[in-house]
């Protein structure tokens, strides 16, 4: 599928389950690239995602459900527009072999999860913000994370991403079981 110019969200997707979403070339859109809410062991992977307001979030922190994992991988995401991550993970994921480039925020963030396996990505010129970044809301808790293998780049000339992986823990928030390794 080709997706060009959408007002909104170029593929949005609620509670979805064991859907894949595969080699799609989206440009131009209003909203996110992809964006699936409540879903359930989804796929995304082969896609390109050029010039949307953000690239990939998903959210499946409001899952029962205790391995509900989504695999994001081998999507290109490139030259987003707003305050959306290139890839943007609430819950539980494994994000690996992506390629995030000159995106307006963050690379890739993760937040309130447990089980977030993030490896072998490389991420290149944010244009904001951190290339990958794991985030705890308040109450909240980041358990039995692993971030190995990353690549995260700023050769511009003039540098604008603030961090090559940041961690922040808010009021209240917890942090355990956390691997960073090897990036």
């Amino acid at each position: 599928n080709t997706i060009t110019g959408t007002l909104g969200i170029a593929i949005a997707a609620s509670s979805s389950q064991h859907t894949v979403f595969a080699n799609n070339v989206i440009r131009s859109c209003g909203g996110n690239g992809i964006d699936t809410g409540k879903g359930l062991y989804e796929t995304i992977t082969g896609n390109i995602i050029d010039g949307c307001l953000g690239g990939i979030v998903i959210d499946t922190s409001q899952s029962a459900v205790q391995d509900s994992s989504t695999v994001i991988s081998g999507n290109l995401v490139k030259n987003t527009t707003g305050a959306q991550p290139g890839i943007g993970v609430f819950g539980q994921a494994v994000v690996t072999g992506n390629m995030v480039l000159n995106t307006n925020y963050n690379g890739i963030s993760a937040s309130d999860g447990n089980g977030v396996v993030i490896s072998g990505n490389l991420v290149k010129n944010t244009i904001s913000h951190a290339g990958i970044i794991l985030f705890a809301s308040p109450g909240k808790a980041l358990s039995g994370f692993t971030v190995v293998g990353n690549s995260s780049i700023d050769d511009q000339a003039t540098p604008t991403q603030t961090y090559g992986l940041e961690i922040i823990i808010a009021s209240g928030a917890t942090i355990q079981n956390v691997i960073i390794e090897a990036n």
